[in-house]
């Protein structure tokens, strides 16, 4: 008897754990929750500090970050572009800030602690704004493509139309939507590896791993 009623006890742990269980279920929404709350109502700033792109350079920058700051359904990406080569706040020059839509929903296959996240820009706006004296004289000259705008001020945002984005006087990158995953532990943010053919350009192309070598840590 003591042994049966042994396996009867094991067989209702398991079943408590299980996924399709209410504990297990319960727990499951647990194991998001946690991980979405530590992505909301925060900030995240890249680790890298990279080479600013050809058309910032004709700015006068020579390096960028990104920041990611998740708030409710919200996200916002803003690229900073700074005239010195490690991202020094002191020496911004310039930023674009996509803003969009985020929602996180189960967990992946690869990594039971690292969820789904859909990212979409489409919708815009997409705001540039200019914090040097420089770089507005450059922009508001016919030198450098400024978007078809010619008065731009230092620390005035500008929404840029989506129809122009991308063009020959226009040269930002597209807004898109992103199939993503990502990964926080509270401190270090870690997104899905993009730089394959897993890219993240559609739900059948959502990266299956994390690219721990480029992360995002808390500001």
């Amino acid at each position: 008897m003591k042994m049966y009623a042994a396996l009867a006890l094991a067989a209702l742990a398991f079943s408590a754990c299980s996924k399709d269980s209410p504990a297990g279920r319960i727990a499951e929404g647990v194991d998001k929750s946690v991980q979405e709350g530590q992505l909301r109502s925060q900030k995240w700033v890249s680790t890298e500090c990279s080479t600013a792109g050809l058309a910032w350079t004709a700015l006068g920058a020579s390096s960028s970050n990104v920041i990611m700051d998740f708030q409710g359904g919200g996200v916002v990406r803003t690229l900073q572009y700074f005239s010195s080569g490690d991202c020094n706040q002191a020496n911004l020059i310039g930023q674009v800030a996509y803003t969009g839509t985020a929602d996180v929903s189960t967990e992946t296959s690869f990594d039971k602690d690292a969820r789904v996240l859909d990212l979409n820009y489409t919708t815009g706006p997409v705001t540039v704004t200019i914090a040097t004296d420089e770089a507005r004289d450059r922009l508001n000259s016919a030198l450098v493509p400024s978007c078809g705008i010619n008065d731009w001020a230092v620390g005035q945002g500008r929404n840029i139309p989506l129809e122009k984005i991308g063009g020959l006087d226009c040269p930002l990158s597209k807004p898109a939507q992103m199939f993503d995953v990502f990964k926080t532990d509270g401190q270090t943010l870690f997104f899905g590896d993009s730089s394959g053919a897993q890219n993240g350009s559609t739900p059948e192309l959502r990266p299956t791993s994390l690219d721990t070598a480029h992360g995002y840590r808390k500001m």
